[in-house]
C-alpha cells in the first residue's frame, strides 16, 4: 500500500532503503505498519495545532495528550502457631516495637532458582514520583496495577499471548514540576527558550523526563542515574517513569520513545506518564498503554500512515492509540478482525486493514522490545508475616511485620543494594534488619545478602486512615542488582484492616502446620491422587479487642474478592478447580466440618484456637503451582465481612507436574 507523507518544508521526505549491516545509529528498514526512515529520521509530532517536523539523528518520539507474578514458586514455611508466637512488649530501648508484634519461627519461603526460560511476557519496571506517590497515597500500587493490567489485557486479546506484566515498581526523587514529559527548550533556571522549526532549540538546552530517564539524569532534577543499572539487572523489556501531572506539560499526559533503527538493541524503550486524580489526565485510562504501543512503533489515528496506528468510528469510537481516547471508548488495540465492535452491538470492528495495531503487534518484531532473558537465580524471593493485620487506630498507630528476603542462588553473587519499600506509603513505612524477632540497626539502611543467604526483616507502617478494609500492602522487596520478589498474594503480599479506637477489632494472627503424610517435596498440601482429599492442622490467636469472628477456608478467588486488589486479578485467580474447602476446631472437641464456623474470640483458650482445614472434591486434579493454586484459611468480622486475619498453604494433587523445571513433582 502507498502511503502519502504529511510533508516537511524544505526537508527530504522518508523514503525506502535497504537494511544495513552497521548498528552504530539508525538506518532505514522496510516497513509493514511503521513509517520508513532515512538514516536521520525526522521527528513527526501531531498536536492541535498542528505538525512539527525538525531533524532528530538519534531516535523518534511521540508525544500525545493521553499520552504478579505467576512465577517464583515459593511458599512460606509455617508451624504450629500455638507453640511459637511471642509477643513482644513495647521496650523504650527498641523503640518501633509495640505489643501487636507475633513471632512466627519460621518466615522462610522456598525459593525458586530456576533457569528464567525466554520469556514472550513484556516485563515493565516503574519508577514513581514523590509528588505522585503523596497525591494517591496508599491507592498508588492500585492505579498502577489497573494501568499495567490494561495493557496486559489489551495485548493478549490482541493476540500476544504473553500479555506484559510489573516486575519492579521504586520511588525515585525526580522532580514533578521542574521538566516536561517530552522534550522541553528552557534555560538553565527553567525558563523557556524562543524557538522554531527554522531556529530549533539547542542541543544542549534540551530537557525532558524521557531524556532525562534514558540517560539516567542525575542532578537538579533529581537522581536517577540508577535505574538503567536496576532496569538491566531485573531483565526488563521497558522503563517507565510515573509521576504527577503538573500545568507546565501543557496537557500531555504521556510521552514514549518509538524505534529508531533496525536493530532492537537501539531502541530506547522509555516511557513517561503524568496522572492527577483531579487533573485534566484523570480521564484518559490507558496512557501507560498508549504509550507502551508507541514503544513497540505504533502511531496515532486513521489519519496517518501505515496499518500499525489507532482506529476511529464515524461515530468517533477510538481504540487505545487514538490521541484521545477515554473512558468510554474502546480500550483495545485496532483489529481489523470482528473480534471486538465499536461500539458493542454495532457490527463495526475496531479496525479495518488500514488500522490494525494487532496484525502489527503479532507480525512486526521491528518495534517488539527485547523480551530478554532472565539469568538463574537473579530474582530474589520474600515472604512476610503475619498474612492479615487488623488494628484500631486513630492515625499514629503503627502495625508490623515480619518478613525474610532470600538471595536463592548458593553458588551466585551477592545480592547488593537491597531493601524495601511501599508504594504509596512514603515516610510513614519504614524497614529494619532484625534477628529472632529483634531489630538492630538504622531503619531504612539497604543491605546485602549472601549466596544463598537470607536477611530477617522487620516491617513498620503506619496507617492514616480508620476505615481501610483488606488494604493490599504490596511490598517492594528490591536489590539494585536483582529483579524483584515477585508480588505472590499469599507469600509477600499482606493485608490490613484498620477501625477507629473507639469500636477496636480482632486482630486475628494466623499460621498453618504440615499434615502427616500430607507433604510434598515443596511443603505443599498434597492432595491424594486416588481420593482427591487432603488436611492441614492450623492455629490462630487473637492479640486484638474481643469480638465475633467468622472462620472459612477460600480459594484465591474468594480470598482476593475481600481485598482492594483490581477486580481482574480476582477474576483470574484459582477457584481451585471449585475443590469443597471446610474448616473445623480441635480446642473445643471432635473435628466436626463445616463451610463456615461462627465463633467469639472469647472462646479461644488463652486468646487461641486450633483448627483443621480439609479440601476436597475438586472437579479436577489442582497443578502444581504455589504461587497461583492456594489454600486461604480467613478470619471475617461477624456481620461486616471485613477481613480480619488469614494464612495460606500451597495445594496440589499427587503426582501433578511441576509449573516449571525446577519445583518437584506434587
Amino acid at each position: 500500500m502507498k502511503r502519502r507523507w504529511p510533508r516537511c518544508p524544505d526537508r527530504p521526505r522518508p523514503g525506502k532503503r535497504k537494511p544495513q549491516s552497521r548498528t552504530d545509529g539508525p538506518h532505514a528498514v522496510p516497513s509493514k505498519g511503521r513509517p520508513e526512515y532515512p538514516v536521520r529520521p525526522f521527528l513527526l509530532t501531531q498536536h492541535d495545532f498542528g505538525l512539527f517536523c525538525y531533524e532528530n539523528p538519534r531516535r523518534m518520539e511521540f508525544r500525545n495528550r493521553i499520552g504478579t507474578s505467576g512465577e517464583g514458586a515459593m511458599l512460606a514455611k509455617y508451624v504450629l502457631l500455638g507453640n511459637v508466637v511471642a509477643a513482644l512488649a513495647a521496650t523504650p530501648a527498641l523503640g518501633q516495637l509495640q505489643s501487636d508484634y507475633a513471632v512466627p519461627e519460621s518466615a522462610q519461603p522456598i525459593a525458586n532458582d530456576s533457569a528464567s526460560l525466554p520469556s514472550e511476557t513484556l516485563d515493565i519496571v516503574l519508577t514513581y514520583s514523590q509528588g505522585l506517590e503523596a497525591a494517591l497515597g496508599i491507592g498508588l500500587r492500585d492505579y498502577i496495577d489497573d494501568e499495567v493490567h490494561r495493557l496486559d489485557s489489551a495485548l493478549r486479546r490482541a493476540g500476544r499471548d504473553g500479555g506484559a506484566r510489573l516486575v519492579g515498581l521504586r520511588r525515585t526523587n525526580y522532580t514533578d514540576v521542574y521538566a516536561t514529559l517530552d522534550e522541553a527548550c528552557v534555560d538553565g533556571s527553567g525558563n523557556p527558550i524562543p524557538h522554531s522549526f527554522w531556529n530549533p532549540c539547542p542541543n544542549w538546552y534540551r530537557e525532558g523526563a524521557l531524556v532525562d530517564l534514558r540517560d539516567g539524569y542525575s542532578g537538579s532534577r533529581g537522581d536517577l542515574s540508577w535505574v538503567n543499572g536496576w532496569r538491566n539487572a531485573a531483565g526488563a523489556d521497558l522503563l517507565g517513569l510515573m509521576r504527577f501531572y503538573n500545568s507546565a506539560q501543557a496537557g500531555v499526559c504521556g510521552a514514549a520513545f518509538g524505534p529508531s533503527g533496525a536493530n532492537a538493541s537501539e531502541v530506547a524503550h522509555v516511557f513517561a506518564v503524568s496522572f492527577d486524580p483531579t487533573g485534566p489526565c484523570a480521564g484518559y485510562p490507558s496512557v501507560l498503554a498508549h504509550e507502551v504501543g508507541h514503544n513497540f512503533g505504533l502511531i496515532h489515528q486513521n489519519d496517518m500512515g501505515g496499518y500499525g496506528r489507532g482506529y476511529q468510528t464515524a461515530g468517533g469510537y477510538r481504540t487505545i492509540m487514538h490521541t484521545y481516547a477515554g473512558p468510554s471508548d474502546r480500550l483495545d488495540f485496532s483489529n481489523a478482525s470482528a473480534v471486538f465492535e465499536c461500539p458493542a452491538g454495532s457490527g463495526h470492528a475496531c479496525g479495518n486493514s488500514g488500522a490494525d495495531s494487532a496484525r502489527y503487534l503479532v507480525e512486526d518484531e521491528y518495534g517488539v522490545p527485547l523480551h530478554r532473558t532472565l539469568e538463574v537465580g537473579r530474582q530474589v524471593v520474600a515472604s512476610v508475616l503475619p498474612s492479615a493485620r487488623s488494628i484500631s487506630t486513630s492515625g499514629s498507630t503503627q502495625v508490623t511485620f515480619f518478613a525474610t528476603l532470600i538471595n536463592p542462588l548458593a553458588s551466585g553473587s551477592n545480592a547488593n543494594y537491597c531493601g524495601v519499600e511501599l508504594p504509596g506509603a512514603g515516610s510513614s513505612f519504614t524497614y529494619q534488619l532484625s534477628s529472632g524477632g529483634v531489630p538492630y540497626g538504622t531503619a531504612n539502611t539497604e543491605f546485602s545478602i549472601t549466596p544463598g543467604g537470607s536477611q530477617e526483616l522487620l516491617l513498620s507502617y503506619t496507617p492514616s486512615s480508620s476505615s481501610l478494609s483488606g488494604q493490599a500492602l504490596v511490598f517492594e522487596f528490591y536489590c539494585d542488582d536483582r529483579r524483584s520478589a515477585a508480588y505472590t498474594h499469599g507469600v509477600g503480599v499482606a493485608y490490613l484492616t484498620t477501625s477507629p479506637t473507639s469500636s477496636p477489632a480482632p486482630d486475628i494472627i494466623l499460621s498453618t502446620a504440615i499434615g502427616t503424610g500430607q507433604q510434598s517435596q515443596n511443603g505443599d498440601l498434597q492432595l491424594n491422587a486416588s481420593t482427591g482429599e487432603g488436611e492441614f492442622p492450623a492455629s490462630a490467636q487473637n492479640i486484638g479487642a474481643p469480638g465475633t469472628v467468622v472462620i472459612e477456608a477460600m480459594s484465591p478467588a474468594e480470598f482476593l474478592s475481600l481485598t482492594t486488589v483490581n477486580q481482574a486479578y480476582i477474576d483470574e485467580a484459582s477457584n481451585l478447580n471449585g475443590a469443597t474447602l471446610e474448616v473445623c476446631r480441635t480446642d473445643t472437641g471432635p473435628c466436626s466440618w463445616s463451610s463456615a464456623i461462627t465463633a467469639s474470640t472469647t472462646s479461644f483458650s488463652g486468646g487461641v484456637t486450633t483448627l483443621r482445614v480439609r479440601v476436597s472434591n475438586a472437579s479436577a486434579a489442582i497443578s502444581n503451582d504455589p504461587a497461583i493454586n492456594r489454600v486461604f484459611l480467613v478470619f471475617t468480622e461477624s456481620g461486616t465481612g471485613r477481613l480480619l486475619g488469614a494464612t495460606s498453604r500451597a495445594v496440589c494433587t499427587d503426582g501433578t507436574p511441576p509449573a516449571n523445571r525446577s519445583t518437584p513433582v506434587c
